[in-house]
């Protein structure tokens, strides 16, 4: 049995989601359907009581679309995608999904892992940044995040990473002389 249900576990961590710690009827025991991918250790609950469900729904949508979809099975919140397609659940599979959301692999295929973004070295040459601050992360066309700007709404300075110039450097791009608010 393989344990692959962690990895749907990996992505939701890697943006940010929310999660109940899973219980065993939720990843590989409990009752479920003959032949469930639970049971294949590629299926896992999240639980209305400890998850924030939109978000799930959210970030998986994309990958369980389509022919090149890498969910096979995404359950609940009156969306029911199954192979790739949106279908209308029998009665059964409605009522047995209003508590959680169920999220199963395609045979071989994992989410993607974005790489973490590296914690860069203080540079005492530069100020250090105060707040308050605004964070604007910089996201690829997967929506991975790649980088960030941090502007200080006080002093007006604007710190990057990385750097377009400067690839896997933090730099601090300059000072605004004017702060007052757009």
């Amino acid at each position: 049995m393989s344990d692959a249900w962690r990895n749907i576990d990996q992505f939701l961590t890697a943006h940010g989601v929310r999660y109940g710690p899973p219980l065993v009827s939720q990843t590989t025991g409990g009752k479920h359907k003959p032949n469930s991918l639970h049971y294949d250790g590629r299926a896992r609950d999240y639980g209305v009581s400890n998850s924030d469900l939109p978000a799930v729904m959210l970030m998986l949508r994309p990958y369980a679309i389509g022919p090149d979809h890498i969910i096979e099975e995404l359950f609940g919140l009156s969306l029911y995608i199954d192979s790739g397609k949106i279908f209308a659940p029998t009665k059964a599979l409605y009522a047995s999904h209003q508590d959680h959301v169920h999220v199963g692999l395609r045979a071989g295929r994992l989410l993607p892992i974005p790489e973490k973004v590296p914690m860069p070295a203080d540079n005492p040459d530069l100020p250090n940044i105060e707040g308050p601050l605004s964070f604007h992360p910089i996201a690829d066309d997967l929506g991975n995040v790649v980088g960030y700007y941090i502007f200080s709404v006080s002093t007006g300075e604007l710190h990057a990473h990385p750097h377009p110039d400067h690839p896997g450097k933090v730099v601090y791009l300059s000072r605004s002389e004017d702060l007052t608010p757009d």
